[in-house]
């Protein structure tokens, strides 16, 4: 959002949980971005192939970011949270946000095949 305050940036940004998306849009209205930040509803397991797929062929991205989730699964999210207290003020995440399937290392190497596949559409 500091992107498209600040300098004029249009995003694309993706969401895999209705409900994180209809906050996200929310927050987008309330900040008056609605012309600069689209947010795109995605499968899990869809990385950036799975999010462009359908997006049109004429437009590039500038670049990528994101927030992997960095659990293999909930047992593993929340056995980190017993042994060690959470930053103040930081915000715990949903399931769907803090754990999938291969964990962060898994997250982190889809991201680079997409990118090496995308390697002419995000510049």
């Amino acid at each position: 959002m500091l992107g498209a305050k600040m300098n004029g940036w249009a995003f694309l940004a993706t969401e895999i949980d209705l409900v994180s998306k209809k906050f996200a849009e929310e927050n987008i209205i309330q900040n008056e971005l609605g012309d600069l930040v689209r947010i795109k509803l995605v499968e899990k397991g869809d990385f950036l192939c799975g999010a462009l797929k359908d997006e049109p062929a004429d437009v590039d991205y500038a670049f990528c970011m994101c927030n992997p989730p960095f659990y293999e699964g909930p047992d593993a999210a929340a056995d980190r949270t017993d042994r060690r207290a959470a930053p103040p003020g930081q915000f715990g995440g949903t399931a769907t946000e803090k754990a999938t399937r291969g964990g962060e290392v898994r997250f982190v190497t889809k991201i680079i095949e997409d990118s090496l596949i995308l390697r002419t559409k995000i510049v």
